[in-house]
């Protein structure tokens, strides 16, 4: 890496220094750590002006010691779901001109500007300096975000679709139940209504008796959601999947999508007319 990586990527600096001009192939050898090597390596101490060796197993031997001289946050380098990996970052111009890094190096620009539109502007810098260097997989910090989540994004849609599915389902379910329960108790709604009962009285009694179903039934779901968090847990960043916002979301979705499958029968009872529903039977 070279100065300025950090800043370009937006990883902040925790203690020490970032990688400076002065480090140089003659200079001191340093590295900079991540908050996950330090916690691993350095537990109870400050890993600043410890000695580590960096490098393939096979180079020890003849390789040196490097002094570690900052430690920044914490990156997701490989895959966002899973947990920080330790790491470490060593100085371009101290790196071994025989290792792989020299096989394929990454340019990571800060551009301000829609990166895209700053392509044609550094690849011309590029040729500037060796004409012979070949430009490949450009893409912005976005599009490699998005194409390290196609996976979660793909399950995410299937149980988007299929969640939506199963709340059409619960709504004519909860329509048809609460239908069913109207019908049954028609003769006693007919008879509360001829004996003073409001079609709001009326209302509000199917309603509350629907309703108690309806919080039977949510209570049941939340339980099993919270069981099946382990499963989710994949699929989400940045968010927990006991995430208390999320919960009191879809409870509220639930309540409302239970209400209007409710409020069409209920005020076919509370508009009925007792004369007639007596009369038939």
């Amino acid at each position: 890496m070279s100065p300025g990586y950090f800043e370009a990527m937006g990883i902040p600096l925790r203690a020490g220094r970032a990688v400076v001009d002065a480090d140089a192939h003659d200079a001191q050898p340093v590295v900079v750590i991540n908050e996950e090597l330090a916690r691993q390596q350095f537990p109870s101490e400050n890993p600043l002006g410890k000695q580590i060796w960096i490098g393939h197993a096979e180079s020890l031997p003849s390789s040196s010691p490097r002094t570690i001289v900052g430690v920044v946050a914490d990156t997701h380098m490989y895959a966002l779901e899973r947990d920080p990996d330790p790491g470490a970052w060593v100085p371009i111009a101290q790196q071994n001109v025989s290792e792989d890094i020299w096989r394929n190096l990454f340019l990571v620009a800060d551009t301000g500007i829609d990166p895209m539109n700053a392509l044609a502007s550094v690849s011309q810098m590029i040729r500037g300096i060796d004409p012979q260097l070949a430009i490949a997989d450009v893409s912005s910090m976005e599009q490699r975000l998005r194409d390290s989540l196609w996976r979660q994004r793909f399950s995410s849609s299937v149980l988007g679709a299929f969640s939506l599915a199963a709340l059409g389902i619960a709504v004519l379910g909860v329509f048809g139940v609460t239908s069913y329960l109207v019908a049954l108790r028609s003769h006693e709604i007919s008879v509360r209504m001829a004996v003073g009962a409001r079609p709001v009285d009326i209302l509000r009694m199917v309603l509350r008796q629907s309703f108690v179903l309806v919080a039977i039934g949510i209570g049941i779901g939340l339980l099993a959601s919270i069981g099946l968090t382990r499963v989710l847990q994949g699929l989400l960043f940045g968010i927990k999947a006991t995430d208390l916002l999320t919960f009191a979301v879809v409870v509220a979705i639930s309540m409302i999508s239970a209400l209007v499958a409710c409020l069409l029968p209920a005020g076919r009872a509370a508009n009925a007319d007792p004369a007639v529903t007596l009369r038939m039977e």
